[in-house]
């Protein structure tokens, strides 16, 4: 029984998710990044010096420039 609510499950979803597919990326993505920088972050309040301070603000810039780079040729 639970195989099968699950194969149905996958059916509508894939279904759905095709006239849904921008929002449900869109959600997606977002939910990630919040809990990707509210880690980082988190991290950046045990770090003392302020150059490897200043190290982990360009790492997390460079990475925001990569994403918006890839968002523009997708």
């Amino acid at each position: 029984m639970t195989a099968t609510g699950a194969l149905v499950g996958t059916v509508i979803g894939s279904q759905i998710g095709q006239v849904y597919l921008k929002e449900a990326l869109a959600f997606t993505s977002g939910g990630f990044l919040y809990f990707s920088i509210n880690g980082l972050l988190s991290e950046l309040k045990e770090v003392e010096s302020p150059v490897q301070l200043f190290f982990c603000f360009v790492s997390m810039s460079l990475g925001l420039y990569t994403m918006y780079v890839f968002a523009l040729f997708e």
